[in-house]
């Protein structure tokens, strides 16, 4: 079970004020101390202390990302790992607010809401949707959008521009594994390049989140086309964004930017 498909119900009961006094403790051990976890499983539901757990390393992994809110988001480790960082977020947010001022955005494979919190910051008005139903709960509490657990074609999305954030691990089949590893086959990302394609045709405006090593001549062949910006944050590649319609300075333009710290 990846640590995103805990049950729901779990998750919701971790951050209900009967599991204060758990989260608290999670907060002040180690969780690799066999003896602290057994105490606390023997107050609380197994799958309880492991949720508290798993929130606080994902906390721990959020803090440099987004330093000033690490302490009250909501994230399993993978979706941690996965999220889109402030500084990167809000330099695609503002793309975002510039050129399509006043539109809607879903924000497609949101995962823990990374990109929503940024475009929300931004003053857009987001859904976030995503196939995990506690990943779409996370991304709605941690950017206070409305939010889907649905596939990225289905009806109930509304309309808008988009970002998308396709998985790019995998491991035994399962996208979004902890163990999982980087995949550079674009049909192998989840969801494929091809429903990538749809999804670009059917909204026209928005944004392709991918590795920074993606092949350019790959995505012609599966008529992804846009101006393809590189970002680096703080000297770190981190991801190349395929900016499409009414946000692309150019279909052929090649970009690359550096991020710092201090904006």
């Amino acid at each position: 079970m990846s640590d995103s498909n805990l049950h729901l119900d779990a998750w919701q009961r971790l951050m209900s004020s009967e599991c204060d006094a758990l989260r608290a403790k999670a907060t002040e051990i180690d969780a690799g101390d066999v003896a602290a976890v057994t105490r606390l499983r023997g107050k609380w539901d197994v799958e309880l202390v492991h949720a508290a757990l798993q929130l606080q390393k994902a906390r721990n992994k959020l803090q440099p990302k987004f330093p000033d809110r690490w302490q009250t988001l909501l994230a399993d480790p993978t979706g941690a790992e996965m999220a889109t960082g402030l500084r990167v977020g809000m330099h695609k947010a503002r793309r975002f607010a510039s050129k399509l001022p006043g539109a809607n955005v879903v924000d497609l494979c949101c995962g823990i809401g990374g990109d929503a919190m940024c475009l929300r910051d931004a003053g857009i008005n987001v859904v976030a949707v995503d196939s995990d139903a506690t990943r779409a709960w996370m991304a709605e509490n941690n950017a206070k959008c409305e939010s889907h657990a649905c596939d990225v074609l289905a009806s109930e999305v509304p309309a808008g521009a988009f970002h998308i954030d396709p998985a790019r691990r995998t491991s035994a089949g399962s996208a979004g594994s902890s163990a999982a590893k980087r995949v550079f086959d674009l049909e192998l990302l989840s969801p494929p390049v091809s429903v990538i394609a749809s999804v670009i045709r059917k909204r026209r405006d928005g944004a392709v989140k991918l590795q920074p090593g993606i092949d350019i001549a790959e995505l012609a062949q599966h008529d992804v086309m846009g101006e393809i910006e590189v970002i680096s944050d703080e000297g770190r590649l981190v991801q190349a964004v395929v900016w499409c319609g009414a946000l692309s300075n150019g279909d052929t333009m090649r970009t690359a930017t550096l991020v710092r710290r201090d904006g």
